[in-house]
């Protein structure tokens, strides 16, 4: 809170401390979820499923854009995504859809069968995500966040990227980058309040 307002003096934040899919009174909860629905923009940077789905719930339900990214076990790179009204899949089948592209890489969502940002490897010490590398794909994540509030027209071709920050699984370089092409899927609904004023 205090860096954006660093940024800007003027910045109006609401900050929340709810445990999202937790144990939260539901009115918590609720009250949380319906300051999320009045934001241009929804960004989820937690990369836990329950969190994307509620998320992923009130961008549909509100017609608003959700950006979302993940970083892959041990920093060896991470994805970023964006699903718009009546232009992307809906979110949830757009992560469908990358889930399944990571399938048919060979590498499984969460970066091979470990847990948070850690890489156990057979007789080598763990790797572990650190701050530089989340910082990058975050990085990312705001460039894609920008892109929908100032530009009528996007300056990315897709939806959705694979970025490597080292050369391992997929990634022959730092920095390389695969493009997601995501299929339409689903139906973005109106809003409860234009339903009822139709």
């Amino acid at each position: 809170m205090a860096r954006i307002q660093e940024i800007n003096p003027f910045a109006n934040v609401n900050l929340r401390r709810v445990l999202m899919g937790g144990q939260e009174s539901s009115a918590s909860t609720e009250a949380a979820l319906q300051s999320v629905a009045k934001c241009d923009v929804i960004i989820d940077a937690t990369a836990d499923a329950t969190i994307f789905n509620l998320c992923a719930a009130v961008a549909r339900s509100q017609r608003k854009p959700l950006v979302w990214g993940e970083v892959f076990a041990g920093g060896v790179g991470g994805i970023i995504a964006r699903s718009r009204p009546d232009v992307d899949p809906i979110p949830v089948i757009a992560r469908r859809q990358l889930v399944a592209w990571c399938a048919d890489q060979g590498i499984p969502w969460d970066g091979k069968e470990s847990e948070g940002y850690d890489l156990i490897r057979d007789d080598a010490p763990p790797l572990v995500a650190d701050d530089a590398e989340v910082t990058i794909i975050a990085a990312h994540i705001t460039r894609l966040v920008v892109d929908i509030l100032v530009r009528d027209e996007t300056v990315f071709p897709q939806s959705a990227y694979a970025i490597g920050l080292r050369r391992e699984w997929i990634f022959n370089a730092p920095f390389e980058t695969f493009p997601i092409e995501l299929e339409a899927g689903g139906e973005w609904q109106q809003p409860a309040s234009d339903k009822t004023n139709a």
